[in-house]
């Protein structure tokens, strides 16, 4: 952590003043402030202290903050249970779209729960429904993919879309595959390229290790070189990365990185 000024010092220490005196608002910023260490030196362990001091003063965001610090062992030994515990509360007594994305994450995996894609689906669907983009990428997956749920092209196109136009590169990058294959629309490279431009001119390098999943599949590779295979090569190239052979399948994609699990808490509140 940079030197910090007097000025943020202060404005530290009269927030933890307020917050010693049980504002739950003031807690969880100042939870918010120890995860990212700002405005003071990073602290998981403080920063789980008052999330859960939030939490316990009905902070919404707080019971999310705290299942996320039990779901990555930040702050506290890692615990999938008391995770599932405080992102329900989040999910159910106040409609968090980003704990209900979590527990759709978690049935799917089977952490401290069954297996359970119907529940998933539940769950993924409630945030989708917010209109939050991860959320709705990921019902698309479950659409496409289809083992308890029926599969169905259409409606995961129509996630896949409505994830797009939030600028999600993953559900770019589905659009881009299902218009080269002709699933649910016909094939149109211009299309696909248009698709597959926007996702990694969005993300050059997380575009890249998306389609470097692509070829392990198993789905038949596309062996006519269109333009937009030619194109496509060009962008990776520019992304700076190694050329791959895009579109060769998807089930492996289908089941990567179903939800975000990083270090920070800024993205999920």
């Amino acid at each position: 952590m940079s030197k910090v000024s007097r000025s943020d010092r202060k404005k530290f220490e009269d927030l933890l003043k307020i917050a010693q005196h049980g504002d739950s608002k003031a807690q969880f910023i100042l939870g918010l402030q120890y995860d990212a260490g700002h405005r003071t030196q990073q602290n998981y362990s403080e920063a789980f202290y008052w999330f859960k001091s939030a939490a316990e003063h009905g902070h919404p965001n707080a019971h999310h903050a705290v299942g996320f610090s039990y779901y990555n062992g930040l702050g506290v030994p890692l615990d999938y249970k008391k995770a599932l515990y405080y992102f329900k509360i989040a999910a159910e007594k106040y409609n968090l779209a980003k704990s209900q994305e979590f527990l759709g994450g978690i049935y799917l995996d089977g952490h401290a729960v069954l297996k359970d894609e119907t529940e998933a689906f539940y769950w993924f669907h409630k945030a989708a429904d917010q209109n939050l983009a991860s959320a709705q990428y990921h019902l698309g997956v479950l659409h496409y993919h289809g083992h308890d749920i029926e599969q169905d092209n259409a409606q995961a196109f129509y996630w896949f879309k409505k994830a797009a136009t939030q600028n999600d590169y993953r559900a770019l990058a589905c659009l881009a595959l299902m218009y080269t294959k002709g699933l649910h629309v016909e094939q149109d490279p211009i299309e696909a390229e248009f698709f597959m431009r926007k996702a990694i001119q969005l993300e050059p390098e997380k575009a890249q290790e998306f389609l470097s999943e692509l070829q392990h599949i198993g789905v038949p590779p596309i062996k006519k070189k269109t333009p937009f295979m030619f194109q496509l090569g060009r962008l990776c190239h520019r992304a700076k990365k190694a050329t791959v052979r895009p579109f060769i399948g998807l089930k492996k994609l289908l089941y990567q990185k179903y939800f975000q699990r990083k270090r920070t808490l800024w993205k999920y509140v």
